[in-house]
């Protein structure tokens, strides 16, 4: 009888699995990676996160969570990062890096980076938000 509502629970969870792997998230930066099963058989599904910094951000999500997610992928960047999501977007447009500040001569942002470091998630909205200046505007100032 035991053996028989473990097969039940098991196979229903693989139909929730594979009914979920169809369904895409909403944006290209998130991708469902993989099932675990913990030790009472129940599913938890593993997220990846684009990243300038060459690591992997993941996140071990319930059966709950990532429908709730896959339905609102803006809000599992937030719920993860603690950050915004349109600060997310910069980050990676960016590529982790903080671009100068300066406004040139034609009425434009410099292009130049303060360094070659990339930053943190939060890093970047603080240094950022500073106004730091690349190497060449430094010495001008």
């Amino acid at each position: 009888m035991l053996n028989k509502q473990f097969e039940n629970k098991i196979n229903e969870s693989l139909a929730n699995i594979q009914a979920l792997l169809t369904i895409n998230f909403d944006t290209p930066y998130i991708k469902l990676k993989r099932v675990i099963f913990d030790n009472e058989n129940v599913p938890e599904f593993e997220v990846h996160f684009k990243n300038p910094m060459n690591v992997t951000d993941k996140i071990n999500l319930s059966f709950d969570e990532l429908v709730y997610f896959i339905k609102n992928p803006k809000d599992l960047i937030v719920h993860y990062h603690k950050e915004r999501y349109i600060d997310y977007l910069a980050w990676l447009n960016d590529a982790g890096l903080i671009q100068c500040s300066q406004i040139t001569t034609t009425g434009a942002r410099c292009k130049c980076f303060i360094s070659n470091k990339t930053h943190n998630l939060t890093e970047h909205i603080k240094l950022k938000n500073k106004g730091r200046l690349c190497t060449r505007h430094t010495d001008k100032t």
